[in-house]
């Protein structure tokens, strides 16, 4: 299985099952990034660290969705490859538009601190107005 996907909440998560994520794949990872985004999810994490090498055109896919995802708000996190500084894009910088972690985990725990949840009882809240009263 050349890509892993799981749904973490209203966050999708897709590991990079590849050693070289080439032109090759890159359209398959663009079909499911998309058929995510069309069930509505804004919120992704790709986890791309058991590459060891990242094709232009595989990146490329990425950028392209990063912009349609951000039109709604939303953004694409990116766990580093481990062999990160033997691809050209991260020693140029050519990936610096994206949020870049070390692990799966930091990258969930990121998009778990940006949460706001707000708490609504009988006598904080005017259903009439959808509007809190904080």
């Amino acid at each position: 299985m050349d890509f892993l996907v799981e749904q973490i909440d209203a966050l999708a998560v897709f590991t990079v099952n590849l050693k070289h994520a080439t032109f090759l794949e890159s359209s398959a990872i663009k079909s499911l990034l998309d058929n995510y985004y069309n069930c509505g999810f804004i919120q992704y994490i790709v986890d791309i660290s058991q590459c060891e090498y990242i094709d232009p055109a595989f990146l490329s896919s990425l950028i392209i969705f990063l912009r349609t995802v951000v039109t709604k708000g939303g953004t694409i996190r990116i766990v580093k490859p481990v062999l990160a500084t033997g691809l050209v894009f991260f020693k140029n910088n050519s990936i610096r538009i994206f949020d870049l972690y070390d692990s799966r985990e930091d990258a969930i725990k990121s998009f778990k601190k940006g949460l706001r949840i707000t708490l609504f009882t009988e006598s904080n809240y005017d259903s009439e107005n959808l509007v809190s009263n904080f």
